[in-house]
C-alpha cells in the first residue's frame, strides 16, 4: 500500500462507520478490515472531526436529534 488513500473511492470505509457506546463516551469504528490494519495505524484519529467542527456537530446535529429520539422513546413528545 502507497501514496494517499482515497477512503471515499470506494464507500466502503463511510458506509461501514458505526457509532458505538463506550463506557460514557462514544467510540466511531469502522468493520473494514484494513482500516484497522492500514489506515488507523497511520492516521491516528481517522474517525475524529477537529475541534470546531466537533462542537458544531454535537450542537447542530447530533444533540437535536439524540435529544428528539430520546423524548419520542420517553413519550414526552
Amino acid at each position: 500500500m502507497g501514496g494517499t488513500p482515497d477512503l471515499k473511492l470506494s464507500g466502503d470505509f463511510h458506509s461501514s462507520i458505526r457509532l458505538k457506546k463506550k463506557g460514557k463516551g462514544f467510540d466511531f469504528e469502522s468493520k473494514v478490515s484494513y482500516v484497522k490494519k492500514y489506515v488507523i495505524p497511520k492516521y491516528d484519529d481517522i474517525f475524529g472531526l477537529e475541534p470546531k467542527r466537533n462542537k458544531e456537530f454535537i450542537n447542530e446535529v447530533f444533540y437535536p436529534e439524540f435529544m428528539q429520539k430520546t423524548k419520542k422513546q420517553l413519550q414526552i413528545l
